[in-house]
């Protein structure tokens, strides 16, 4: 069988970072999950409502538990390299899927990657085993997550989302069009469909304002 070889993988930029810092950093682990706003993706992971994520409002599978537990944290890990990687494996989520199972599945992905650059795949069924898994290691996540936030992150989530912004994008000084900012006042009990549309509405005043001038 032909193997992969992955080549800049996140495990290589943190050892050339410790090479340039002459230190070495704390460990890492990559928690696999893709957190949405639209949806519980499962009791243990409740949606996001501090750091909404844009999906597309439908219930087609991009919003399900399969493809956000299971096939995206796949195709997602690849770019980890030599690195511990924690995938949900939340009880009734393998029957979901109508697979041999997760780790089986799995198995069969890393298997095509040459062992140098296998990450290290940990199944945990709720957030207490996560922490666990987890323990001195530093988090790393593709998306903020609001049910990850009282794990050591190696990023500040809340600097994280503000990077991902296109609002970061805008005050960051790179050349690009103008643009117009409009700020939404997140409730300090997180985001629900009442606050959002309301806050949504005014944009689109704003917008339109904008538009006649």
């Amino acid at each position: 069988m032909v193997q992969v070889t992955l080549e800049d993988t996140l495990s290589d930029f943190f050892a050339a970072e410790d090479n340039r810092s002459s230190a070495a950093s704390p460990s890492k682990v990559f928690v696999s999950y893709n957190p949405i706003s639209d949806r519980d993706l499962a009791t243990e992971l409740p949606r996001n409502t501090k750091y909404l994520i844009q999906q597309w409002q439908s219930s087609s599978d991009c919003c399900s538990p399969i493809m956000n537990l299971i096939l995206m944290p796949q195709r997602m890990s690849w770019i980890v390299g030599k690195m511990p990687v924690i995938f949900f494996s939340g009880e009734g989520l393998e029957e979901q899927a109508d697979c041999n199972g997760l780790e089986d599945d799995l198995a069969e992905t890393i298997g095509v990657i040459k062992p140098h650059y296998q990450f290290e795949p940990r199944f945990c069924a709720t957030l207490e085993q996560i922490c666990q898994s987890v323990g001195d290691s530093l988090v790393i996540t593709f998306f903020p997550s609001d049910g990850l936030t009282r794990l050591p992150h190696d990023a500040n989530p809340d600097d994280h989302y503000e990077l991902l912004t296109k609002r970061a994008l805008a005050l960051s000084g790179l050349p690009t069009p103008k643009a117009q900012l409009i700020d939404f006042e997140v409730p300090e009990t997180g985001w629900d469909s009442k606050t959002l549309n309301s806050e949504v509405a005014g944009a689109v005043i704003a917008i339109r304002n904008r538009e006649a001038q």
